[in-house]
């Protein structure tokens, strides 16, 4: 247990009243931590070193790590802007981050808990030297090296409120576009849902009377009642088996896109610029505005590139982090950016001009923040495009299904009349 080097333990300890405590404390050994809880009047329950939680996952960990990052936009928007906030009030970094740590919840409480504990491991190791961006390196499920990167340039510069502010904003803003796609997307699968409840609940409940009622009186029921009949039963009996295989896929899915990253497989430009305008937009929205935001921090653009290549991965986006990745190294020989880009499917000539234009200006930063805002406005109107294309669709589709199940209802009692005629 004892780890002499360790800056941080988590701990989990028991009070007078008998609650349960959690939390962390610097300290240079597990028995030093002990020995400071018992002294609070807490006894120890659990003490270790404090490591992230990827750091036994092999060659999972990076993917692992992305993953958790792109869930936690909205926790680091709030630790961002909160200590943006203490510091342009004038409070030092390590009380701020303190500050964020210890308030808001009551002892005990686990609310925010994540947030929480990494804002106090982070205050306890700038305490013991280190800089906040080497602080925050050392939790990749946090903090990527995007985040690193502007984090260190405005330590540099004086201006870390500021920095930590556009964080903020940016983190806000990659939430809000995020959410409305997947709205989109997560409309038309409600409206499957719900199509598919209808048709289990008449196939195996209503239609089943009717059709007993016309093959008790020696007539074989419509077919398009049959029809409708099976497909419920099938849906209800083998429901189950349906849904662990539809699990299995989606696992299997990610394992794959996994591996994918893992191995820099990515599709050809030739297959990339048939794939939808909104995909390609949102990718160079990203890149523009990141690469915009740290040239503008003062961060070389060949480490700036690199940086914003190691966010584009995948089958989808691995083409423009190895375009990326390769105009770093043409610029570091001396080649200019649009010289690279415009060879790339992802840039158009618009692109490329324009990056011309802010390479002879000098005003590249200004140039890619613009490009990424016209991106960003160009992809947030191609969603909202889908969305409205989307939802009529999934009405129609609703509408037609109903309308056959309601057809498979009505045929039955149209020939219950005609015997009872």
């Amino acid at each position: 247990m004892s780890t002499p080097d360790a800056v941080v333990w988590r701990y989990v300890a028991i009070d007078r009243q008998r609650q349960t405590q959690r939390g962390v404390l610097p300290g240079g050994s597990g028995a030093e931590v002990r020995s400071a809880l018992r002294r609070q009047g807490l006894t120890p329950v659990r003490v270790r070193a404090a490591r992230p939680v990827t750091a036994r996952m092999g060659l999972l960990r990076r993917p692992i790590e992305r993953w958790l990052r792109s869930r936690r936009h909205r926790q680091l928007g709030r630790l961002f802007e909160s200590l943006a906030t203490l510091l342009g009030a004038g409070v030092p970094i390590a009380e701020a981050l303190g500050t964020i740590g210890g308030g808001g919840a009551e002892p005990g409480s686990r609310k925010r808990g994540g947030l929480r504990g990494v804002a106090m491991t982070l205050k306890f190791e700038v305490e013991s030297g280190r800089s906040v961006s080497d602080a925050m390196g050392a939790h990749p499920s946090w903090f990527g090296g995007f985040e690193l990167a502007m984090v260190e340039a405005g330590q540099e510069r004086g201006e870390l409120a500021s920095v930590l502010s556009e964080l903020a904003d940016r983190k806000r803003l990659d939430g809000e576009l995020s959410a409305q796609l997947v709205g989109a997307l997560a409309y038309p699968l409600l409206v499957a849902a719900v199509a598919l409840v209808v048709v289990v609940v008449l196939s195996t409940k209503a239609l089943p009377e009717l059709t007993g009622v016309l093959q008790s009186a020696g007539v074989e029921p419509p077919r398009l009642t049959r029809v409708v009949m099976r497909i419920g039963q099938v849906l209800a009996g083998y429901g189950t088996i349906v849904l662990a295989l539809g699990v299995v896929a989606v696992v299997a899915v990610a394992v794959l896109l996994a591996f994918v990253r893992t191995r820099g497989i990515y599709l050809p430009d030739r297959v990339i610029v048939r794939l939808p305008e909104v995909i390609r937009r949102l990718r160079t929205a990203a890149v523009s505005t990141q690469l915009a935001e740290m040239v503008c921090c003062g961060v070389r653009l060949p480490r700036a590139l690199r940086i914003a290549a190691e966010t584009q991965r995948g089958l989808i986006a691995g083409g423009l982090g190895e375009c990326l990745g390769r105009a770093a190294d043409r610029i570091d020989e001396g080649e200019p950016l649009s010289g690279v880009l415009e060879r790339s499917a992802w840039f158009s000539p618009e692109h490329t001009k324009l990056i011309v234009i802010g390479e002879a200006s000098g005003e590249l930063g200004d140039v890619l923040a613009r490009l990424g805002a016209s991106e960003n406005r160009a992809a947030r109107r191609a969603v909202e495009r889908l969305t409205a294309a989307l939802q009529p669709a999934a009405i129609l589709l609703l509408a037609a299904l109903i309308g056959i199940v309601v057809m498979s209802a009505i045929q039955p009692i149209v020939k219950l009349r005609e015997i009872l005629g």
